[in-house]
């Protein structure tokens, strides 16, 4: 069957169970009613120009119940419609895989490794593309998807029984119970509220966020080992390192730009929320690996290293005796596994405010050093390869860590501008924050760099909320730095930057932060936070080049950037250039 018949079978598959789902709870009237506007809707996309007034009499003749009726039913069509899209496209996808096969799909890193092997592209030059490969990808809140989680839930149970049914031995019935189960999923979205009662707190799009990332524990492996897959076969006898070049980052709980929602406690509770997520999926790996690695040390010596080690490591951790003793001795892949199970479960106590055991991990690093003698030692043995549920977890230590997302912070330049005034107010520095603001762009700088690192305590009773919160926030992100190293903070996103100022005030907050630390006893960062301006209106971009140069120019920027390899974000957008301009001009500027 062709791909769309296949298309149209399904939609008329679920648009006929909708209808007899209608007619069942909300009866005949109901179901005649949306029939009627649906036959009405098809009229006029066939070109029957009567039918574009009678359509738009028949809706506004509606009653509120009719109304509500016909909304609920189209809505729902259209969630089934976009499922049986979402199959047929990948119906598509693995179709075209199949009849490519062997060649690699067209625009996959496989593909992209056989046109260098065809260029006569070196081993060692396609190592260094490996070693300059980096992607990352950002998940913000999404204002205009406002689906509950539990609507969302029964359409990824109905999306799983309609790819059942392409299973080419599927008996009947087992069809008839798939078809049963998306009738009784239909039917209870139908009597379900698609609004939530109460407008999404910022801690909810977080677990929203993290909903997927089940979804993307399974993929970050596969692409991995479809890249060492494709490196082993046009380039067979080579040895490569594959990179960890996949990373995440987040806005959620940090984007405090135009929402007074983000405060520091909710960007706290965030990066604590990340890492238990991600601790708690690592966890579930050292079960898998404790079911799958069942190898003897009486069969093979390879894991003698690794007893070694742990014998050390109890001296070190006596707790960790008792952890170990249910597992034989002899199973020194399990007892390994056991012990870093022991450690994750220390470090999801970790908490800002207070140090962990001394056996927690403190960041992905130390994870991926327990993990990486582990697959040594399973090489020896013959059990490790490029694609072994060992090196999965691998793939995922060093994507993910133990911060699930790098989180980002996002703050409106203007934003920034009141509260250094009222910091540098506070401390004496100015006389008051409007003295700060009415300085020139140069002379704001220029203050900046003098005070940059020598402004101690601020009277926090001389604050407003914003420059308060600000302080708290640069000492939330400093703090976590430190306890769960640098990876799980991201960029500070400067919004609507216009001059240098607006950049270096966020490396005035980042040092102050440190200052903080260093004054009251605690480890300071070795590292500064990842400045990252963002031009937006028309005028900034068309000066942003003008502006960075500016920026690289001031040598405390340039020390800043030395410590953190020499790379700097920059980010153009397009919302406010639209705006500003409007969608020409604003591509224009974006363009250029």
């Amino acid at each position: 069957m062709a791909h769309d018949e296949l298309l149209r079978r399904d939609v008329r598959f679920l648009g006929d169970m909708l209808g007899s789902v209608i007619r069942e709870i909300a009866g005949d009237e109901a179901y005649d009613l949306v029939e009627e506007i649906r036959g009405l809707a098809r009229d006029r996309r066939q070109g029957r120009h009567e039918a574009e007034p009678a359509l738009a009499t028949r809706i506004e003749s509606l009653d509120d119940r009719q109304a509500t009726v016909a909304a609920r039913a189209f809505s729902i069509f259209f969630d089934l419609s976009n499922i049986a899209e979402d199959r047929q496209r990948v119906r598509v996808l693995r179709d075209r895989e199949r009849l490519r096969h062997p060649e690699p799909l067209g625009e996959s890193l496989p593909a992209g490794i056989a046109e260098l092997r065809e260029l006569g592209t070196p081993a060692a030059d396609v190592q260094q593309v490996l070693d300059r490969l980096y992607v990352e990808l950002v998940f913000t809140a999404h204002p205009s998807e406002a689906k509950r989680r539990s609507i969302r839930s029964k359409l990824r149970r109905m999306r799983k029984s309609l790819r059942e049914f392409d299973a080419t031995d599927l008996l009947p019935r087992e069809r008839a119970r798939h078809e049963a189960d998306m009738r009784s999923e239909l039917t209870l979205l139908w009597q379900t509220e698609f609004l939530r009662p109460t407008r999404p707190t910022v801690l909810d799009e977080v677990d929203r966020g993290l909903s997927i990332m089940p979804r993307l524990w399974e993929a970050v492996p596969q692409v991995h080992a479809s890249l060492r897959r494709a490196l082993a076969e046009h380039y067979p006898g080579e040895t490569f390192v594959v990179p960890a070049f996949l990373t995440f980052g987040s806005w959620m709980g940090g984007d405090r730009d135009g929402n007074p929602f983000v405060t520091a406690d909710v960007t706290a509770k965030t990066l604590l929320r990340l890492r238990t997520e991600a601790i708690a999926c690592h966890v579930d790996w050292c079960h898998r690996l404790h079911d799958l690695l069942t190898v003897s040390i009486h069969v093979t010596g390879a894991a003698a290293p690794l007893a070694e080690r742990l014998a050390d490591l109890i001296t070190r951790w006596p707790d960790l005796a008792a952890a170990l003793e249910p597992i034989a001795e002899h199973e020194m892949y399990r007892r390994w596994i056991r012990m870093i199970r022991f450690r994750l479960e220390a470090s999801q106590a970790a908490a800002l405010d207070a140090p962990a055991s001394g056996w927690a991990y403190r960041s992905g690093n130390d994870l991926e050093a327990d993990l990486t003698p582990l697959l040594e030692c399973l090489a020896q043995d013959h059990v490790a390869s490029g694609e072994s549920p060992a090196q999965a977890w691998l793939d995922l230590v060093r994507t993910f860590g133990l911060h699930m997302t790098r989180l980002d912070v996002r703050q409106d330049a203007r934003a920034y501008r009141e509260i250094m005034g009222d910091i540098l107010a506070a401390a004496g520095v100015v006389a008051d924050a409007d003295a700060y603001e009415s300085l020139d762009d140069d002379a704001r700088c220029r203050l900046l760099v003098d005070t940059l690192g020598r402004v101690g305590n601020v009277p926090e009773n001389r604050l407003r909320p914003l420059a308060l919160d600000s302080l708290r926030l640069f000492h939330v992100l400093h703090t976590a730095a430190v306890r769960f190293g640098p990876s799980c903070v991201g960029g500070a996103v400067v919004s609507l930057t216009r001059c240098p100022a607006d950049v270096l005030s966020v490396l005035w907050l980042w040092r102050w932060a440190q200052g903080r630390a260093a004054g009251s006893g605690e480890p300071a960062a070795d590292t500064d936070i990842a400045i990252v301006p963002l031009f937006e209106k028309i005028h900034d971009l068309a000066h942003a080049h003008e502006t960075l140069a500016a920026i690289l120019d001031e040598p405390v920027y340039r020390d800043h950037l030395r410590g953190r390899g020499d790379r700097q974000v920059v980010m153009v957008g397009y919302s406010d250039s639209t705006k500003d301009g409007g969608y020409l001009a604003a591509c224009c500027g974006l363009q250029n």
